[in-house]
């Protein structure tokens, strides 16, 4: 059942899709979605599609306990094309497979047709060959039949289709369309490889709960879209059929407009939470829904969530590494960024003026400065609160009141673990705030940097023995 959230795609979408360069190639996709999305017991299913479909064969072959509406019980052989006449092209395939039916048995299995065309002559088509009897039965969908199958078939499976043709979807994306905008925003592409360096642990703990039956995980990660990143990423890396169980049935939520717009679809669906709705998660539940919320570190407490640990170096250079880069520029990245994917991501990007994170503007420049010209700052030592009051010109209470907002944003650049202040990734930082520091600020920094690092160190005072023995 569709959210009436995602336009509905008509039989005259579907049939003008056809005329695009990449519908040949994405057609058993879309059927094998469809295919994934009602309800059956499939024992297995091979359907290739994009590059796969230069692949000799069949272009697909299913076999299922129990058949359904579109789906036939038993082994089914699937032939599929966007030719724009669909009899010609069913009748070819049709002949070539009574000729060599590939190691099915005709008298056995089933043959269907699929064409996003508008067949006028598809019934009488259907007629012919049942009466050849040389199938034990045969099917035939075209545009008007997916159009049917898509209304009843998760929103998820819709969501895509529709990013596919380019028709608006609002804020419900499906997780193949989220995972392919974050990577390929810069050059080179992400990969689910650097995402999910390091964190096999937290990988299989996520396989696990899909696996299972709990409605609700938690997962926490230095920020949000980081984490969407690690489930996209784990969804994106399952092995078939499981992957494209997962992709039909997942849907990213942007909003709580679009949850509500799902309470009700009747079949179960597995919703990343990308906003924060409370209310709506409750019902969400309720209406039987799997749910997955990425949070940040600092978004309240959990016993039962999932939290990412932060990324090795060398794990992250090894992957960037396998993406390209020399060893030597893959190290210097990892430590630019401050192992944080997001500072990364936007390192890489393909426009860095764009990627430019909310904190780097000229008007948060003067919050942050003080931040910036220290580093890092330890709230319990009072000579930190001291250096931190000088380079602010604020009590320190007020100064970690608006420095401390920006912990909890997407992409944060300060991270506080108990009473520790760091930047995230300083080098990051200082090429994106440095330009908007003032004189005044150098100045200041100066004098702070002269008393600190001029006051006597207490060590050089003990006599030479002691200093030695420690």
């Amino acid at each position: 059942m569709t959210s009436n959230f995602i336009n509905r795609i008509s039989a005259l979408d579907l049939h003008r899709w056809a005329d695009q360069m990449h519908a040949r190639a994405e057609l058993p996709r879309l059927v094998r979605l469809l295919i994934h999305s009602v309800p059956g017991e499939l024992v297995s299913i091979d359907m290739p599609a994009g590059e796969g479909i230069q692949r000799h064969g069949w272009d697909g072959i299913v076999e299922s306990r129990v058949g359904n509406a579109w789906l036939p019980s038993g082994l089914t052989g699937w032939e599929m094309g966007v030719d724009k006449d669909p009899r010609r092209k069913a009748s070819e395939n049709y002949a070539a497979r009574v000729s060599d039916a590939l190691g099915l048995n005709p008298a056995q299995s089933c043959f269907v047709f699929v064409t996003p065309r508008n067949w006028p002559g598809k019934n009488r088509w259907l007629e012919e060959k049942k009466k050849q009897g040389e199938w034990r039965e045969v099917r035939a969908y075209d545009a008007h039949d997916l159009e049917q199958w898509l209304e009843i078939a998760s929103p998820a499976v819709n969501a895509w289709l529709s990013e596919l043709m380019g028709k608006p979807v609002g804020d419900l994306r499906s997780v193949r369309d989220w995972w392919s905008g974050f990577c390929t925003s810069t050059d080179p592409s992400l990969t689910p490889s650097l995402v999910l360096a390091g964190r096999e642990t937290a990988r299989q703990k996520l396989s696990d709960w899909l696996d299972g039956s709990t409605h609700l995980l938690e997962v926490r990660g230095d920020s949000p879209v980081e984490v969407l990143a690690f489930i996209a990423a784990v969804l994106t890396t399952l092995p078939e059929p499981q992957r494209s169980s997962r992709q039909a049935q997942t849907l990213v939520v942007d909003s709580a407009r679009a949850s509500q717009s799902l309470l009700t679809v009747r079949d179960p669906l597995l919703l990343i939470m990308n906003s924060a709705d409370l209310t709506a998660v409750g019902q969400l539940d309720q209406a039987g829904h799997r749910i997955v919320l990425p949070l940040g570190r600092n978004m309240g407490e959990s016993d039962e969530a999932l939290v990412l640990p932060r990324q090795p170096s060398r794990e992250m250079a090894q992957a960037l590494v396998s993406m390209g880069f020399s060893e030597s520029k893959a190290e210097a990245g990892v430590r630019a960024s401050g192992r944080s994917l997001l500072a990364l991501q936007r390192k890489l990007s393909k426009a860095p003026a764009l990627a430019s994170p909310p904190w780097a503007r000229p008007e948060v420049a003067g919050v942050l400065a003080a931040a910036l010209l220290a580093g890092g700052w330890n709230d319990e030592i009072e000579g930190d609160r001291n250096v931190l009051e000088t380079l602010s010109g604020r009590r320190y209470g007020e100064f970690s009141k608006s420095v401390g907002q920006w912990l909890h944003v997407p992409d944060a650049p300060l991270r506080r673990v108990g009473a520790v202040w760091r930047l995230v990734a300083p080098l990051d930082a200082w090429l994106l705030l440095g330009r908007f520091l003032s004189q005044d600020d150098l100045q200041t920094f100066r004098k702070v940097a002269m008393e600190v690092l001029g006051f006597p160190d207490p060590r050089f005072d003990l006599p030479f023995r002691k200093t030695v023995d420690g």
